[in-house]
């Protein structure tokens, strides 16, 4: 949005407050409108929810549920329908909506604005096939009790008329809308279970490149240093990254490794802790907390090799490419997303999972090359400043809500 902005788009931005006030610093000094006036949903998480995993309150807790969603749906869509008629965009840009009212797609559909959807994980996925309490209610076939079809037609009819016809008595989709996917991973996910994305296109992520200079590997040095950024759960790999160290112990190979990101699974954090003592890493092995953004350039300065043993089947990771930028030798499994801006062999290296044998046969292999880490170093870098720039990034971006406001 900020480089929107400086190309002279006018930007009101449409959210809702985090849930850690202190995750907003600095807003005042946005240029452009920030309005917090939406509820999220995962703060709406009560002692209400927790009625429902109560065996006697079930019933209770979702009928309160129920009303809950209700009235913040009302709210939260009569609050971006006076948004829409007070600032008259060009265009709707939706963009990690999930958080927000599950009636938010069905009310867009008829809204008479265009949209364009930045689909980076799986939302849309969400959106597409969790469809809410109210269009769940909509839905149920109470056809065969007369008195309750009865109450279930009235009670939508007025649920319908009460919200003004934002909360519609069907689920709708959108049609025809333009979504850009930031992986390709990503649109064949949506498009396995059915979404229908006619006008999708894949438009990989923008990378600062003043943030994320470049410094160039003569060779590798020893030790090693390896860096591991990413948030601390199973589906990110962070012990795997403890079983290569111990691979290149086994081969002579003298390594240490950093590992940087938020707990985010407790258990497997402790599992981790574990391993490193059971294997005798503690010395080889610093585990950071989660690193400011403006940090990491360092740290992937300071490290020959970047391991990316990532799990996910969604999404597309920025840390290869900031990885690469930086001149940082990266190790990937190919996983999210990482396999479509890896040159294997060329600009990076992909390794099958778990496969430790052949990723310390392709670090011995650098090491005896100082001359190959500097084509690795060199071209990562040259293709990320012509693929993966922030200006060309913006320009594919612009031009696709140019065409989407303006079509043919």
């Amino acid at each position: 949005m900020d480089e929107l902005h400086k190309r002279g788009h006018r930007i009101l931005i449409l959210t809702s407050k985090q849930e850690n006030e202190s995750d907003q610093p600095g807003e005042e000094n946005i240029p452009y409108s920030v309005n917090r006036g939406l509820s999220s949903r995962v703060r709406a998480r009560s002692i209400v929810d927790k009625l429902t995993r109560n065996p006697n309150m079930h019933y209770f807790g979702l009928f309160l549920t129920f009303m809950r969603e209700l009235a913040l749906d009302f709210r939260d869509l009569s609050r971006l329908e006076s948004q829409i008629k007070s600032f008259q965009p060009d265009i709707l840009y939706l963009g990690h909506i999930t958080v927000f009212s599950r009636a938010l797609m069905p009310f867009l559909a008829e809204v008479g604005v265009p949209l364009v959807y930045d689909e980076g994980g799986a939302g849309l996925i969400d959106c597409w096939q969790e469809r809410g309490i109210w269009y769940k209610f909509v839905a149920m076939d109470f056809t065969r009790y007369s008195i309750v079809n009865f109450f279930q037609n009235f009670f939508c009819g007025l649920v319908n008329r009460l919200s003004a016809n934002h909360l519609k008595r069907k689920w709708m989709w959108p049609q025809n809308f333009p979504v850009f996917f930031n992986s390709r991973l990503n649109m064949r996910n949506a498009t396995a279970v059915g979404i229908p994305v006619h006008n999708a296109q894949v438009i990989h992520s923008g990378l600062d490149l003043n943030l994320f200079s470049f410094r160039l590997r003569q060779s590798l040095d020893v030790p090693l240093v390896i860096f591991l950024p990413g948030r601390i759960e199973p589906r990110k790999g962070q012990l795997d990254g403890v079983h290569l160290l111990l691979a290149l112990r086994e081969h002579g190979i003298n390594a240490k490794m950093i590992i940087a990101g938020q707990e985010g699974d407790k258990n497997y954090y402790q599992k981790l802790l574990l391993e490193i003592s059971a294997f005798q890493l503690d010395e080889q092995i610093t585990i950071l907390s989660m690193v400011d953004h403006k940090e990491l350039a360092g740290f992937y300065h300071q490290a020959d090799i970047c391991f990316f043993p990532s799990y996910q089947q969604a999404g597309l990771s920025r840390i290869p490419l900031e990885a690469m930028a930086c001149g940082c030798i990266i190790f990937s499994y190919g996983n999210e997303g990482s396999d479509e801006v890896i040159h294997n062999g060329s600009t990076g290296f992909i390794v099958a999972p778990q496969d430790f044998g052949e990723a310390v046969s392709k670090i011995t292999e650098l090491l005896a090359s100082p001359g190959q880490v500097q084509e690795v170093s060199v071209r990562a870098r040259e293709f990320t400043e012509g693929n993966f720039s922030m200006p060309v990034y913006v320009d594919k971006i612009e031009k696709l809500i140019s065409d989407t406001v303006k079509p043919g």
